[in-house]
């Protein structure tokens, strides 16, 4: 189903069932300059695995970079939250406006990899080449991030500033095809989107708009 087919949830008062993860993403707050460093770090070392500090189990690790940057002035959506209650959670948290039109976000949080398909890829906002910080964040959980090697099955490999040497890793999730539209989509470099990788132990990628990708494999 498109991202922007259902309607904005009511944020006005939180649902009984929500006050696990409201108190958490608030709990989880006290972590937000130590998340915001390693995103920094994880932009300077595109394809490093790195460790993001995690925030107990009522709050997935993929919030953690959308609370980071969330602000008044960056409206959001979440792609593949069924229920709406992550969205209620995270703009009562973070002031940040949910909007139910992809089109006019500026964060962008996919909780399940399988949900980033190509009509989300080819949606995103990348800005143009006067405008780059029009373009999207992109948030996108994993099931497993690793290091890999040169020509590793289902490899991904990304080449460019703090990679100039390339760097291989694994997003268990993201297939091909996945790869080739998200390096498609910021060939119009310095037009595109900035992409972090998130698992559910709290590893991150970050692949910044500068850098080409590759797959390696068939799946």
């Amino acid at each position: 189903m498109p991202p922007d087919s259902n309607p904005a949830p009511e944020l006005s008062m939180p649902p009984t069932g929500d006050i696990d993860l409201l108190v958490g993403i608030r709990a989880a707050q006290d972590d937000v300059t130590a998340v915001f460093r390693a995103m920094v770090d994880a932009v300077a070392n595109p394809g490093r695995v790195l460790q993001l500090p995690v925030s107990g189990d009522c709050v997935p690790a993929v919030v953690l970079p959308a609370l980071a940057i969330a602000d008044l002035r960056t409206p959001f959506i979440i792609v593949g939250d069924d229920d709406s209650r992550l969205a209620r959670a995270l703009a009562r948290v973070s002031g940040a406006p949910f909007v139910h039109d992809i089109t006019e976000a500026r964060i962008v949080l996919v909780v399940d990899a399988d949900a980033m398909d190509a009509d989300v890829i080819w949606s995103l906002q990348v800005g143009t080449a006067h405008a780059p910080e029009n373009g999207s964040t992109v948030i996108v959980g994993c099931r497993r991030l690793d290091v890999a090697v040169e020509n590793q099955p289902g490899a991904i490999l990304t080449t460019g500033p703090g990679a100039q040497d390339g760097r291989w890793f694994t997003a268990d999730g993201v297939g091909r095809s996945t790869v080739v539209d998200l390096d498609r989509v910021n060939s119009g470099y310095p037009a595109g989107i900035d992409l972090y990788l998130v698992d559910g132990e709290g590893r991150l990628v970050a692949l910044p708009r500068s850098n080409r990708l590759r797959y390696e494999g068939a799946a």
